[in-house]
């Protein structure tokens, strides 16, 4: 089958999402319909387990195939459904469909009712088997309907993947291979059960005691190499349309064709976005295509005032062997310093001691940290890789927040390379934690009440929440605060959430000198599945509450999630896609690929509670494309927007500070106005 491109007027041509659209013989079908009810549900899982059924709205259905004589209950009545109307009922009818040819061909076939998907293994690529763990390649599809602002009838697909499955066998089932139970290795478990899932954490240490990293990582690398995931979804768009003829669906009901879901369309279109104008001192904007450490240097930074006339104290920390290193280093910060962000009054002082448990424990009760802005400890690169506990550089980073200290980390192998940009994005990471913008992004002065935020939270091991947190920014991407709290239970989370979210934004609020009565928009990003009864009604609350409630606020949601089965290739390439483009796939939902070589888009959600309707998804969409060039990590823009990328830091972080001794989450608080974790 070729992967033709279909007419357009739009410019960009050669996309490929990983999707076959289906076609049908007719538009509508009959099919067993009853009014749902959660009894009803129940009873028919349990009662009818080799029938699939599906719910949509108030309607159960029951997906047979087109031969099948089931006695359903009495409650269920034949309907007829359409396509426009039933779209996502249609393509349940094809999923099953294939489900069934596969189930009954292929062992491994099945369901995922959390995620709406099938899957089955890929016949013609062989699993890989070690000891205990069985790696299989694995055929993934899940059906959606996308539906084309123009208003026409919803298009059907299939959306295909390829990824490895892994799992531990039984010993019986493994050669005799001895039982995990015997292996010495700290095992994550998965909520109270005893037995070791194959979790990632699992399988590389696994995989470690027995010494077969770099053969699992051969394997796993040719799996996924460029371009392979592209080349299995043109197989399985062959593989699927051989088969169609073979299907057997409810009726009279057949699939005419698999069809690759090329763009643009004449139904969806590609939009390109153009790329963010940041600004400089006195909002001064850079030449075409200038670097970033270029324009700011040359422009000055965007607050270049706040630090005229303040003499800035650095601490470096080295062991006494590195002292010489350190001071040689110290000339070298400075200079990058002055040169790029302008500050002419930094003063570096070197500290060293014994490089020893003891020693660095000894030098830690004893260092004063609270007269100086920030530290530098200059750390081995191995001793990152110390259990949180025990590690050095955690127990540093946690001493000098306990006294209101930032710290910037750079380890003594990146001081002897000396590398221009590591010393330039060392210098980007110190200038913000000391309360600087490097540069701010132009947007519409109509928006200057408008706050953005980055709303989530992380778990422990074992899945319970323990760190909620929100980032805010300006409306053109000022780093106003972040903050972090410790959340009580999974019971208590949404309360825990909804207290600390109203009183981050209230401090936004009043930082930004905003009166009670006063209208403003709350843009709120989230970048994990929100839950309706947790993160949805925590911030609806917190929008609520007492301390809020005295402004006009207007707000809306949108979820940005990489946790979806879409790809998109150009070409049968992903290289090239260096320029950020939106697909809109429904009225409130879009495709964002971000640049950077990156085969998975954002896939971006318009909530519907809230203000969703007063906001423009295409000034939303810009804007997050925006704040992906506000970030303070690295000179080179990541393809991620702070909103997400400065959360998700934030939280690993607080995460691994979570487990040094004696360490006081309160703490980082003391620190909300600059971002002290990148």
């Amino acid at each position: 089958m070729a992967f033709k491109n279909r007419s357009s007027s739009n410019a960009r041509q050669g996309l490929v999402l990983n999707a076959l659209e289906i076609s049908f013989n007719n538009r509508t079908v009959t099919i067993p319909q009853a009014d749902y009810s959660k009894e009803r549900w129940d009873s028919c899982l349990e009662d009818f387990p080799d029938v699939w059924f599906y719910r949509l709205n108030d309607h159960l259905y029951a997906i047979t195939s087109g031969s099948s004589s089931l006695g359903l209950p009495d409650y269920f009545d034949d309907a007829e459904i359409s396509l426009r109307s039933h779209s996502p009922v249609f393509a349940q009818i094809a999923a099953e469909s294939i489900h069934r040819y596969f189930s009954e061909r292929t062992p491994g076939a099945r369901r995922n009712a959390y995620d709406g998907s099938w899957e089955v293994p890929m016949s013609k690529q062989k699993a890989l088997s070690v000891g205990l763990l069985k790696v299989t390649p694995m055929l993934k599809y899940t059906p959606r309907p996308l539906y084309s602002t123009s208003g026409s009838e919803p298009v059907l697909v299939l959306v295909v993947q390829t990824y490895l499955r892994h799992e531990f066998l039984d010993s019986e089932d493994a050669n005799n291979a001895a039982p995990l139970s015997e292996f010495d290795i700290s095992w994550q478990k998965q909520d109270d059960s005893d037995e070791v899932y194959a979790s990632k954490r699992n399988v590389l240490a696994y995989l470690a005691h027995l010494g077969k990293i770099d053969q699992y990582n051969k394997y796993d690398d040719k799996f996924y190499a460029q371009g392979a995931r592209f080349r299995n979804f043109r197989i399985h768009t062959h593989r699927l349309n051989n088969i169609r003829s073979l299907l057997d669906l409810p009726g009279s009901l057949c699939v005419d064709t698999f069809t690759p879901f090329l763009l643009p369309s004449k139904l969806f279109d590609v939009r390109s976005i153009r790329r963010p104008v940041n600004l400089f001192y006195n909002d001064r904007k850079p030449k075409s295509r200038e670097y970033l450490n270029d324009a700011v240097k040359r422009l000055r930074p965007y607050s270049y005032d706040k630090f005229q006339g303040k003499v800035i104290q650095i601490a470096l920390l080295a062991a006494e062997s590195r002292e010489q290193e350190a001071v040689q280093y110290s000339r070298t910060l400075k200079d990058k310093l002055q040169s790029l962000f302008h500050l002419s009054q930094v003063e570096v002082s070197i500290h060293t001691f014994e490089p020893s448990t003891a020693g660095i424990a000894k030098f830690l009760r004893d260092f004063d940290a609270s007269s100086f802005d920030l530290a530098v400890p200059i750390m081995a690169e191995s001793l990152k890789n110390f259990p949180v506990r025990r590690s050095p550089y955690h127990t540093i980073k946690a001493r000098l927040l306990n006294q209101a200290t930032p710290s910037q980390d750079i380890t003594i192998e990146s001081v002897h390379e000396d590398r221009r940009m590591i010393n330039a994005n060392v210098a980007l990471n110190i200038y913000a934690k000391l309360g600087g913008t490097a540069w701010a992004v132009r947007r519409s002065a109509e928006r200057s009440k408008q706050f953005v935020v980055g709303v989530g939270a992380t778990t422990d091991e074992d899945g319970d929440y323990i760190i909620g947190f929100a980032n805010v920014f300006t409306h053109d991407g000022r780093y106003l605060l972040g903050e972090c709290h410790q959340l009580s239970s999974m019971d208590e989370y949404a309360d825990d959430l909804q207290d600390y979210l109203s009183q981050t934004l209230l401090n936004a609020l009043q930082s930004e000198g905003i009166a009670e009565g006063e209208t403003i928009e709350l843009v709120l990003h989230l970048f994990k599945e929100a839950s309706r009864k947790r993160e949805i009604k925590a911030i609806e609350k917190a929008i609520h509450s007492d301390s809020l409630s005295p402004f006009n606020i207007k707000y809306v949601i949108i979820h940005i999630s990489e946790n979806h089965p879409y790809r998109l290739f150009e070409d049968g390439r992903v290289d090239s896609f260096n320029q950020s483009f939106e697909i809109r796939i429904s009225t409130r939902q879009s495709l964002l690929q971000m640049g950077g070589g990156k085969e998975r888009p954002f896939l971006l959600r318009l909530d519907r509670r809230g203000d969703y309707e007063e906001f423009n998804f295409d000034d939303l969409t810009r804007q997050i494309v925006e704040f992906s060039n506000l970030s303070h990590l690295s000179f080179i823009p990541p393809s991620t927007p702070v909103t997400v990328s400065y959360p998700k830091k934030m939280a690993r972080v607080a995460s691994d500070l979570r487990k040094v001794p004696n360490w006081d989450p309160a703490m980082m608080n003391r620190l909300s106005g600059i971002p002290w974790f990148i």
